[in-house]
């Protein structure tokens, strides 16, 4: 039997990457609307920080 183990970066924020990218592409309002309608509440929280941190800057 193997070992195997998978290699996780140390403080890799996943959502928040998630989140910058949805952000990027669709713009806030829209990656607020998508985390509600698919209940990424982790998401949605990084998305509102972005928001907050940097306006209505984005698509």
């Amino acid at each position: 039997m193997s070992d195997v183990r998978m290699y996780i970066p140390p403080n890799k924020d996943y959502q928040a990457d998630f989140a910058q990218r949805l952000v990027n592409a669709v713009g806030f309002e829209n990656a607020i609307r998508e985390c509600y309608e698919n209940q990424w509440l982790g998401t949605l929280v990084h998305v509102q920080h972005l928001q907050h941190r940097y306006g209505q800057r984005g698509r």
